[in-house]
């Protein structure tokens, strides 16, 4: 009796421990799995491991607590890349829409009402509206160098422009709308200084400060090309016809123009939006544009450089 007592314990003692063995590995294939080993839980030819449930539950749990830190992660960076898409979007469909009221006012000459009839209209001859190509044939020296203004006056304008919306594009990459900072230049010049690598805050200033020139010139051509246009379309009144849309298609760029001049008339770090509905002034570096290491560089090409962003 006390033999077959003994044997019992003896195989109790052997299952035991194989159970412990089979435990032990259990736990080592799981911290393998938990830790990203690359190794197979089970091989070829091996008898396959039971994980502990209670490892296997830790394991699920850590991997849906990281599966939702990383969804929650890239939802915010999708949404930042979103408003940014949808800021640079808004600006080209803007531009798009002015592009008429730049040639109506540019090319004043072309597109306001001239009379290309015998007499006048205080005269009372019959009168014939020119048209677009008899609008194009010059009638003296004051005539063709004010048809002439009137194609510079187009160029640069559309130059302006062209500077202004990569400007725009560039504002909203990088930079945002804090406002829990503050707007003056001192301390976006510093919010600038610590979140951006010189070359980029250099890139950012420089197109703003050619903008400011650029539109400046714009600005004076604008002014010197209405002024010699009213000479020119004067001397061929059709009456209120010519006078009404003369103003009319000045008044079109009056109003962009004055928008230029408040943008331009700022200080070096005062960077106000050209396109946003409520005039904005970007004070901050965009969140995830914030750099952590900067690469050295002479290049300031943004795609050509290497950064690490901050999480």
């Amino acid at each position: 009796m006390t033999n077959a007592q003994s044997k019992e314990d003896q195989q109790s003692q052997t299952q035991s421990k194989d159970i412990d063995i089979e435990l032990a590995e259990s736990i080592v294939q799981a911290e393998k799995l938990l830790v990203g080993d690359s190794t197979d839980a089970t091989k070829a030819g091996d008898d396959v491991v039971v994980i502990d449930p209670i490892i296997q539950g830790k394991k699920s749990h850590s991997c849906a607590s990281w599966c939702i830190t990383c969804n929650i992660r890239s939802r915010i960076n999708a949404l930042l890349e979103d408003q940014d898409r949808m800021q640079k979007y808004s600006v080209g469909i803007s531009a798009s829409m002015e592009l008429y009221r730049v040639l109506v006012s540019s090319l004043l000459i072309l597109f306001v009402p001239q009379d290309c009839g015998a007499g006048s209209v205080d005269d009372g001859a019959a009168t014939k509206v020119c048209s677009y190509s008899e609008n194009m044939e010059s009638a003296g020296t004051v005539y063709s160098a004010g048809l002439a203004l009137n194609f510079v006056t187009l160029g640069v304008i559309l130059l302006m422009y062209a500077i202004e919306i990569k400007r725009e594009n560039r504002l909203i990459s990088y930079l945002e709308v804090n406002k829990n900072l503050p707007f003056d230049n001192e301390s976006v010049g510093y919010a600038l200084e610590k979140g951006l690598s010189k070359e980029r805050r250099e890139s950012i200033l420089s197109l703003d400060s050619w903008f400011q020139r650029i539109g400046a010139l714009a600005m004076l051509f604008f002014v010197a090309n209405v002024v010699l246009s009213g000479i020119v379309v004067y001397d061929y009144s059709l009456g209120s016809q010519t006078t009404s849309t003369f103003v009319t298609n000045v008044l079109f760029m009056t109003d962009k123009m004055s928008n230029v001049y408040f943008t331009i008339a700022t200080d070096k770090n005062i960077l106000l939006s050209s396109y946003m509905k409520s005039k904005v002034q970007f004070n901050d570096v965009d969140p995830d544009k914030k750099e952590a290491e900067i690469a050295d560089s002479s290049d300031i090409d943004d795609d050509a450089k290497v950064f690490v962003i901050e999480e």
